[in-house]
């Protein structure tokens, strides 16, 4: 079933609908166009279906939404200060500063609006009630009424120091987008040089002064006119000379250099300097008082071109500290030293200061040894403490030849204590326990020959099980655990088997012989045993008697500072009872 509604459409709900006449030939439209325009449509009606009506009301419906939200959305700040003026007045020999900050709320709720530093002390605030407070180092505004709103601070006033380069004023700004300083009132024959941080700014022949929007400190100094030229003319340039004193370390492959560099300026603004490094320098660094900034590039030659760049001007004498790497092949034994140097090459003085490796002799022209720091900087001193230490004077470059020096051969380990139970049966069979408490360096191969006949049971190296490397005749050998910088420590036990013959029942002598080994042995520990039938009734041999002895049938023997050699014991015995 078809629907029709007839209705009266209004401007607002139809906007960009068009009646249009029926399709004709183009000069018919124009007239029927004509006749429409002419015509009264006050009571006209136009028929549509429900299915377009319905459209129309959703759309009418959506862009309504869409524009109470757009007008409901909150703004993206509460709110901020939108500017700031201030002026200086510098008449009378007093300095009185006022700052007038147009802000505005956007949120229509209390907000903390910031103003300025609060560095100054605050005379007075118009107007009167104004909730001016200090939060945070800030002087900040307290408002809830929204839209703008204007505050003026008249600070304390001070005394002008007119013939001084000590600031009249100084005042940390913040951020605004609008932001002037006027100095009004200035002393004949002087001039107000204002600065952004390290930046002297330009003002206009009022003494108007367009402050940086991201803020800053500020500070405001009486000068003569031709000294503030001169600090806003471009930089004059300077010729240098240059005397190095370098601290050199061989470390990593690599000598280390730590040069401070001391310049002096001949002429022009000392603001800018290009001093070279060594062509292979890496690991670069620089750093030095009032620096603004430093930059590499490939200079002729080979070598690297420093710029150096500093913020204040005038300043004829400088020093900085510049830190580099040069590779240093640990096998070569020619250092090719070489310092930083001033553009010209006559210009250049360098004392090089070297670490002597250790184990090691320096050679080099008029190279000399120092002892105890003498004759060397603070600095330089503290550097190089507990090294032994040579110098050698250059422009900039200098060469040493470094020798390694014989060393005597040290133990690779020692043995602080082995330990050993024996343990015989009326058949002649033994069996012995030992433990080596060893401390060693580095990873070296401990090593002992078992004695003849014998066999190998088992054995373990720091409580793991392990398999010792068999080597010629009953050698063992024990490759122990690398140790980390420090004297390593390391526990081996074992176990192994001989045939000493069947023992006499009535009395007789039995031989036992301990493992050989080639390191040196602190203190040797044995314990014997025999059948509690048997009386031990003397020992011979290459040892002696220790502590211990429990019973007739048991000794105790020892051995202290023991090396290469093999511990016997002969054991005469008798039975019991006899």
């Amino acid at each position: 079933m078809k629907i029709q509604s007839t209705l009266f459409i209004g401007a607002g709900l139809l906007v960009g609908w068009q009646v249009s006449p029926a399709a004709g030939p183009i000069a018919g439209d124009a007239k029927e166009t004509a006749a429409i325009a002419g015509a009264d449509l006050e009571k006209a009606s136009v028929t549509v279906p429900y299915s377009e009506l319905k459209r129309l009301l959703l759309s009418t419906a959506t862009h309504a939404a869409v524009t109470a939200s757009e007008s409901t959305k909150p703004p993206p700040v509460a709110g901020g200060l939108m500017a700031a003026a201030l002026r200086l007045d510098c008449s009378g020999g007093r300095a009185a500063l006022e700052a007038e900050f147009r802000v505005e709320n956007f949120s229509g709720q209390w907000e903390s609006i910031p103003l300025m530093g609060a560095g100054l002390a605050v005379a007075s605030i118009d107007p009167p009630d104004s909730r001016v407070l200090a939060k945070d180092g800030q002087l900040c505004l307290a408002t809830k009424t929204i839209g703008p709103a204007t505050v003026t601070l008249r600070f304390v006033e001070r005394e002008m120091p007119a013939y001084s380069d000590r600031p009249v004023i100084e005042a940390d700004v913040l951020p605004c987008a609008v932001s002037t300083l006027e100095i009004i009132g200035l002393p004949e024959g002087r001039a107000a040089m204002t600065r952004a941080g390290d930046e002297v700014l330009s003002g206009s022949a009022r003494g108007m002064f367009a402050l940086p929007a991201k803020g800053g400190s500020i500070s405001v100094t009486i000068q003569e006119p031709m000294k503030i030229a001169a600090e806003q003319a471009p930089p004059a340039p300077s010729d240098w000379s240059l005397q190095n004193e370098i601290a050199i370390v061989r470390d990593d492959g690599a000598l280390r250099y730590t040069a401070h560099c001391y310049l002096t300026a001949h002429n022009g603004s000392g603001m800018a300097a290009t001093i070279s490094l060594p062509s292979n320098a890496r690991q670069t660094k620089v750093e030095g008082e009032d620096l603004a900034d430093w930059h590499l590039e490939r200079a002729e030659g080979g070598r690297q071109a420093l710029a150096l760049r500093w913020k204040g001007r005038g300043v004829l004498e400088r020093e900085v500290i510049v830190s580099y790497a040069v590779q240093q092949a640990p096998l070569d034994e020619q250092w090719n030293l070489a310092a930083p140097a001033a553009e010209q090459a006559d210009k250049t003085k360098s004392l090089f200061v070297l670490a002597v490796p250790a184990v090691s002799t320096m050679e080099g022209q008029n190279l000399r040894q120092i002892t105890g720091g003498a004759g060397l900087s603070k600095w330089m001193a503290q550097s190089m403490r507990g090294q032994m230490t040579a110098a050698i004077e250059g422009a900039s470059d200098a060469t040493v030849r470094v020798k390694p020096l014989p060393q005597a051969a040290t133990a690779d380990g020692t043995i602080k204590t082995a330990k050993y139970q024996t343990r015989i049966v009326a058949d002649g069979s033994a069996i012995t326990e030992a433990s080596f408490e060893i401390e060693h360096e580095g990873s070296p191969r401990f090593a002992l020959d078992l004695p003849a006949d014998s066999a190998l049971l088992k054995c373990s190296l720091n409580g793991q099980t392990t398999r010792p490397i068999s080597g010629e005749g009953r050698r063992l050998e024990f490759q122990l655990p690398p140790s980390e910088g420090k004297s390593g420590k390391a526990e081996i036990v074992l176990s192994f088997t001989a045939a000493k013959g069947k023992l006499d029942p009535v009395s007789g002598k039995v031989s036992a012989e301990l493992p050989l080994t080639p390191w040196f042995i602190h203190a040797i520990e044995w314990s014997l045993t025999l059948p509690d039938v048997y009386r031990i009734s003397a020992v011979d041999g290459n040892i002696e008697y220790g502590a211990g002895t429990k019973a007739e049938h048991e000794v105790a023997l020892r051995k202290s500072l023991c090396r290469g050699e093999a511990p016997k014991a002969d054991l005469f015995y008798e039975k019991r009872g006899l």
